[in-house]
């Protein structure tokens, strides 16, 4: 019918496939206290330091790694570079207001006030809020839960929910 909208309705029980720009995205509703959960499981592995050869080898960031590897766990997808890489996005990424990798998707939202299970990040490091004014993170050593993030001294910290 030349001028109308289709629009389509659908009801999910937990996992819902859609399609944002021609991709499909599955998307799984998660609480945050079970990312929170996820992540503080890892505390004091090495798995994701810099020195492991994880993935992306010897002497590379994995903080980003560690974030897509919880939300993963958790059964939620977090944007990659391009379809055909293994690699996700960054922290770089995750402290871009307006990142395309997010803003592309319907499941992903910048945050103005943090939650338990929100992705923090000043796009050099990227982290997973756990708590109250705590966050869980790769340093470069082991994955630790500090103030990182909510100190005096941090600044343009930006927040991602994911509502899916």
């Amino acid at each position: 019918m030349a001028g109308s909208t289709a629009i389509t309705a659908f009801v999910c029980f937990g996992v819902c496939l859609s399609v944002v720009n021609g991709i499909s995205w599955l998307r799984n509703h998660v609480s945050g206290s079970t990312i929170q959960k996820i992540a503080d499981r890892h505390l004091g592995s090495t798995k994701w330091s810099f020195q492991s050869a994880y993935k992306t080898g010897k002497n590379t960031a994995k903080d980003g790694l560690f974030v897509a590897d919880v939300f993963k766990k958790a059964g939620v997808n977090v944007p990659h570079r391009n379809n055909w890489s293994s690699s996700p996005i960054g922290a770089e990424e995750w402290g871009n207001p307006n990142s395309p990798f997010l803003k592309g998707t319907s499941c992903w939202s910048p945050a103005s006030t943090p939650r338990i299970g929100d992705v923090i990040s000043d796009g050099v490091t990227v982290g997973i809020v756990t708590g109250d004014r705590k966050t869980t993170r790769a340093t470069s050593a082991t994955i630790l839960k500090d103030d990182w993030g909510f100190r005096s001294d941090s600044l343009n910290m930006v927040f991602w929910h994911h509502s899916c």
